[in-house]
């Protein structure tokens, strides 16, 4: 018989067990879960380790890499480059913002190969021309009468690449030779005879020669001396407005003075976009207007972010000046670019290129899209 206490035990058995079977049941569930979690950790414990020593390996070889390249870059003039450019004259544009050690080690690399640098223009900051006096103070050094910023950087650019084409190559009617046909003796042909034939007798009576001595036989006669450089007015007068900045002008000069020809030009701008940087790019489209020139637009790395703060990819930060250039109508054919010359490759690259220049065979050389080479070689790239 079954009483009112067998039921009450009985009750009492089956909630002893269930409480007891969800204690066992819960332990263990949460000593599986603790044992998971911390194989887990330990898991990426160990990659964070091996990641914090691959770090560290990476830059033990990257401080390694540069104190090469440093190292390569300071004896790159004494050693790998001398003889390259001797006596060739040169020119350095430089954009406002370009880092002065750039500056430094590109005139390093040209003096070192042998060339004469003849000092540096600097684009400088008014080329922004973003206030009305900067705006009326080129205007008037212009004399053109616009308030359009992009126009009177046009004029500028075209006042200046009328100096440096001069100074490249002479101006073919300043060194044509006089007439020496009949019809520029004209009437007075007799005249200059009788002229002559005084002049012969006067010399033959003190034994000179009006002419001067002759060459002595096997030798050709000397020729005249070229005429000294100049400063170009377009650029005085933009120096005197504070437009152009000179610097690294020779021992005992206080002007950058252009040659009357052979001079070639190294055009630096590693800076984000900015007016002196458009100026830069205005001058050597009218600089290639006519044809291939002896000119180098050369740059490197520039530290340039997008919205979010991030680094630009490595291609774009190199290719900010001379891109433009390189997909440019005129300018890709007309002269050579360098995206590099932050590195000691670069500057080889950069002495290679302007040696090629006196050639015009040109290129463009670098790590960043649109070059062909990493450096000059003996032919022209295809």
């Amino acid at each position: 018989m079954i009483n009112l206490r067998y039921h009450i035990v009985s009750l009492t058995a089956v909630f002893l067990a269930l409480g007891i079977g969800l204690t066992l049941g819960s332990t263990f569930l949460d000593r599986v879960t603790v044992d998971t979690l911390k194989n887990q950790l330990d898991t990426v414990q160990a990659r964070v380790d091996e990641t914090e020593a691959e770090n560290s390996s990476l830059r033990d070889r990257l401080t390694a890499l540069e104190e090469r390249e440093a190292g390569l870059m300071d004896g790159l003039a004494e050693r790998l480059v001398a003889g390259h450019l001797d006596e060739v004259p040169v020119l350095v544009v430089a954009a406002a913002g370009t880092p002065e050690p750039l500056i430094d080690r590109t005139l390093a690399a040209l003096t070192g190969a042998g060339a004469q640098p003849v000092g540096t223009w600097e684009l400088t900051d008014r080329w922004d021309l973003d206030d009305e006096e900067e705006i009326r103070d080129l205007s008037d050094v212009l004399d053109v009468r616009t308030d359009d910023a992009d126009r009177l950087r046009r004029n500028g650019a075209i006042r200046l690449a009328d100096a440096i084409v001069e100074a490249i190559e002479p101006d073919p009617e300043a060194t044509e030779e006089p007439e020496t046909g009949a019809d520029a003796a004209g009437a007075s042909s007799g005249d200059a005879a009788a002229t002559a034939g005084e002049g012969v007798a006067a010399a033959q009576d003190d034994d000179t020669d009006p002419l001067g001595p002759p060459p002595p036989e096997g030798e050709e006669a000397e020729e005249p001396p070229a005429p000294p450089p100049t400063e170009p007015e377009a650029a005085a007068a933009l120096e005197a407005a504070g437009f152009l900045a000179y610097d690294h002008v020779p021992d005992g000069e206080d002007r950058v003075l252009l040659p009357t020809e052979g001079l070639r030009v190294v055009v630096v701008a590693s800076t984000p976009s900015s007016g002196p940087v458009d100026m830069a790019l205005a001058l050597l489209d009218e600089v290639t207007a006519e044809g291939p020139v002896p000119v180098v637009a050369a740059q490197g790395a520039v530290e340039v972010t997008d919205e979010d703060g991030d680094l630009q990819p490595e291609a774009d930060r190199r290719t900010g000046f001379v891109g433009p250039l390189r997909s440019g109508e005129l300018t890709r054919d007309r002269l050579s670019t360098i995206d590099s010359l932050d590195t000691a490759a670069g500057l080889a690259a950069l002495v290679l290129a302007v040696e090629d220049a006196g050639e015009l065979r040109l290129g463009h050389y670098g790590v960043a899209p649109g070059a062909s080479h990493l450096l000059p070689g003996a032919e022209p790239p295809s």
